[in-house]
């Protein structure tokens, strides 16, 4: 009797060798062995077809895990992403924004006018700065390194400082 491997030629193949040959994992010509053996046994064939069978079902288990939880991941980063940009739409500008956006509007690194000095004063509050009635401020001087920052970033800190009814903004540490 010849000897192919572990395969003992007149004998019906195992599982573990069908598996192989199903995986394509045998040599040449245990491959031919099997294919012939497999030609008129058959209870060989129908074990193939069950093996064949099992391993497809089990690619479509994984395959359809795998895509089930892509979906699901797919599903949280469009949830995660919309609800940012939904809570981004509906509270509009926060008051630093508005602050920033008004002082890079203005033309002037003084604020004098009585109104544009409300505003101000208006964003400071509703950022949680600490200062004096508007009243008190007459005029808003804006350092021009807090300008130009507040023109090229988002969020830039700053510090607030009055000295007599000036009120001065500059950049911050």
């Amino acid at each position: 009797m010849r000897r192919y491997g572990e395969i003992l030629l007149g004998f019906h193949p195992d599982d573990e060798v069908i598996s192989c040959y199903l995986e394509g994992s045998l040599s040449p010509e245990e491959t031919a062995w099997v294919e012939a053996h497999l030609s008129h046994c058959s209870d060989c064939s129908e074990k193939l077809d069950f093996l064949r069978a099992l391993a497809q079902k089990k690619k479509a288990t994984v395959r359809n895990w795998v895509l089930g939880l892509a979906g699901a991941a797919a599903m949280t980063a469009i949830l995660l992403l919309g609800g940012f940009y939904l809570n981004q739409r509906l509270r509009g500008p926060s008051s630093g924004e508005k602050l920033a956006k008004f002082l890079s509007e203005t033309d002037s690194a003084r604020i004098s006018s009585p109104q544009n000095i409300d505003v101000v004063m208006e964003y400071l509050a509703e950022s949680g700065v600490a200062i004096p009635e508007s009243g008190a401020v007459t005029e808003i001087v804006v350092d021009e390194g807090l300008r130009r920052r507040i023109a090229q970033e988002r969020s830039v800190r700053f510090a607030a400082e009055i000295h007599g009814e000036t009120l001065f903004l500059r950049q911050g540490q």
